[in-house]
Formats: C-alpha cells, structure tokens, sequence
C-alpha cells in the first residue's frame, strides 16, 4: 500500500467514524506476500449495518447484482463521485 493509498484509508475511516459509520479503533494493516514472492501491504476496518439503511442497497442492488440506479445524479456530489471512484479499484 503506498503512502497516498494510507492517507485516503486513514481519511476515509475518519468520515465514518466521526459519523457513528464504524468504531474509532484504529485500522488494521497488514503486511501479504503476493504472486511470486511480491510484498504488498493491506489496510482494513468495519463498518456497522443500520437496518434503516437497506434502501441505500435496494436501490443498488436488484437480485443481489450491483445496478447504477436512474436517478443517479440526484445522489452524487463531487465527494461522493470521488470517494466512490477511489474506493472502486476496478472496473
């Protein structure tokens, strides 16, 4: 994990976690090997579920498949839109 990929996890945690999304303890990083012997680090942190919050999904999800909803451009601001794009990490 590079040092710019630390600082946005460590910024992301704190939007949630001052925000009652996931605890104030502190991200576990982890130290992997990868293909051919490679060294890469990973962070990680949960986040809680809110019942109340299932129509984010629904609206979301149809079928357990991830779907763009049409009204989409009433739900993106510019920090959603780049939250959502660096959290994508593939097509």
């Amino acid at each position: 994990m590079s040092s710019k990929n630390r600082e946005y996890l460590n910024w992301l945690h704190k939007f949630y976690s001052i925000r009652g999304y996931t605890s104030i303890k502190e991200i576990k990083y982890k130290r992997q090997i990868g293909k051919n012997g490679q060294i890469y680090f990973s962070g990680k942190f949960n986040t809680y579920t809110f019942i109340n919050l299932k129509w984010v999904y629904d609206l979301w999800y149809i079928n357990k498949k991830k779907i763009i909803p049409s009204n989409i451009e009433y739900w993106l601001t510019p920090l959603c839109l780049a939250i959502w794009f660096m959290d994508e990490g593939g097509i």
